[in-house]
């Protein structure tokens, strides 16, 4: 409804296009489950379609409000993407360390799934360097706009730290 009230067809198709990865996102990851052969691509696959757009919309969405020029927009898109990769190893993460009182859900329910996870293809410390990589670019993304962007910066580290 409210992209209507807008009638601003960029915020259609941004939600539109993002709304269709992330259902393909669930599908690629139906396929591979009980897949021992998932490798670290396809993962990457299945969390740029579940996590990483939607993250990566919710950035490009509010420069997009904010009037931003198209550079501003990719930079910000950019940034989502990867915060967005970060935050599904750093729930990878979680669901191994945590406990289920941290986490509201039962904790290791990601392995009794057998769900491809970062931790199971690259292990604990392999998935947390993966995840900490990840935050560097994105907050890389965020070199053109200065300290006005320090939330973003601390949003992107919270993401990895979290505990629950």
């Amino acid at each position: 409804q409210l992209m209507v009230e807008l009638d601003r067809m960029a915020v259609m198709r941004i939600l539109a296009d993002t709304t269709n990865r992330i259902a393909e996102g669930e599908v690629l990851q139906l396929l591979h489950v009980h897949n021992p052969d998932t490798d670290e691509a396809a993962y990457l696959r299945v969390i740029e379609r579940k996590t990483a757009v939607l993250f990566a919309a919710g950035c490009q969405l509010g420069a997009l409000a904010s009037d931003a020029d198209i550079t501003s927009q990719r930079s910000l898109y950019d940034y989502g993407m990867a915060l967005g990769y970060a935050f599904q190893i750093a729930d990878d993460l979680l669901d191994v360390e945590g406990t289920t009182e941290q986490l509201g859900k039962p904790a290791g329910a990601d392995a009794g799934l057998e769900k491809a996870t970062f931790v199971k293809l690259l292990g604990v410390e392999g998935a947390r360097a993966k995840a900490r990589s990840l935050v560097e670019q994105a907050c890389q993304q965020l070199d053109s706009f200065g300290e006005k962007a320090d939330l973003l910066r601390e949003t992107a580290t919270f993401v990895v730290e979290r505990r629950s």
